[in-house]
Parts: C-alpha cells; structure tokens; sequence
C-alpha cells in the first residue's frame, strides 16, 4: 500500500510541473518587404546575409580538380583491370582448345544382367502377402 501511496504522489507532483510550465506555443508569418506590417508582429527577425558564393570558389574548383583526377586515375586503372582480365580469358580459352576430346562414349548399352534366383523362404513369405501388397500389383 506504501508503494502505491508513493506511485500516486510522483505522479501527481510530475503532472503538475508539466502543467506549471511556460505556454511556448509560437505562431510565425511570414511578412514580405513591401507589405504593411500590422500590431501583431511583435518582433521582427533579420537573417544573416548567406555567404557569397565568389569567396568559395577558389576552394572548390581545387577541390573539383583533384576529385576530377582521381575519377581520371580510378578509370583508366578499371580500364587496365578489364583488358587484363579479357587477357586472361583469352588465354584460358586457347588453353582449353589444347585439351584433348572425351573419349568415345561406346554405342550400344551394356546387357541387363539376369535376376538370381530367390531363396525358397522368399517365395513363401510372398504366398502369404494380401495380394495388395504383393511385387507386380
């Protein structure tokens, strides 16, 4: 009964601070420059003026350059890779014609061979089989 004494009691004290909190609840409009701005703008915001694209560019065209001659070197080594490995296949298939042919495969099959013949015991037990279960049904 302690617990749920207590249980009630932090959930009381809990639910209350979330209450006792401040409203922050914010309605934004955006107000262009050449409208009237009316009594309910309360404050307005300025932005910071985004950087100038001039002062950038130095950098990235170096960076540019330096990606556009690692994606130059990544091509022309894919490009040694491939003709390598066409290469190689080349070879291979020179190598295989080498090879010499199976040999004839013979053109008759070879003869069944005869059943042995079954003990006697065999020959009863399958007297005495229903006939649903006998060989040959």
């Amino acid at each position: 009964m302690k617990w749920y004494l207590t249980a009630a009691m932090m959930g009381l004290l809990v639910t209350g601070q979330a209450y006792a909190g401040d409203d922050l609840d914010v309605t934004m409009r955006m107000v262009l420059d050449d409208q009237d701005l009316t009594k309910s703008v309360v404050r307005e915001i300025q932005l910071p003026e985004p950087p100038a694209a001039e002062r950038a560019a130095p950098e990235a065209r170096d960076k540019a350059g330096a990606g556009l001659e690692s994606a130059e070197d990544a091509r022309e080594q894919g490009r040694a890779f491939g003709q390598e490995m066409a290469d190689q296949a080349r070879e291979s298939a020179n190598v295989n014609r080498d090879v010499p042919d199976k040999p004839d495969v013979p053109a008759a099959k070879p003869e069944r061979p005869e059943r042995p013949e079954l003990p006697a015991a065999v020959d009863e037990i399958r007297d005495k089989l229903p006939e649903v279960a006998k060989p040959g049904n």
